[in-house]
């Protein structure tokens, strides 16, 4: 397809266009402000859920400030943190903190009571 183009044929909002594939050199230059598991941002979605372990690379505070001046369209941003031991809340880890800053919520799944 065509870029903002369905299956349909029809055009689409650039906000509902899939997030499949993979980005131009010129975009990933581009965008490189961003952080890989935040592009998301660029479609100007109403709401991303990021889904993590919280075992990837903390964000610092120069970082998740640069993602709220970027989320220009007010994009919520939910995070869902999976992980045997919860996170404290006197100490917020970067996920807490992103979503606070960016109208989300955080929320933590012990995944060893998950299934039971």
């Amino acid at each position: 397809f065509r870029s903002g183009e369905s299956a349909r044929g029809g055009l689409q909002d650039r906000r509902t266009r899939p997030l499949l594939g993979s980005f131009s050199r010129a975009q990933q230059e581009h965008h490189h402000h961003l952080p890989d598991r935040l592009l998301a941002l660029e479609f100007e979605p109403d709401v991303i859920f990021l889904l993590s372990d919280g075992a990837s690379k903390e964000m610092n505070a120069a970082e998740l400030k640069k993602i709220s001046r970027l989320n220009r369209r007010g994009t919520h941003i939910h995070c869902v943190e999976f992980g045997t031991s919860p996170p404290s809340k006197l100490v917020p880890n970067f996920l807490m903190k992103l979503a606070a800053q960016n109208q989300g919520t955080h929320s933590f799944h012990n995944v060893k009571s998950l299934g039971q």
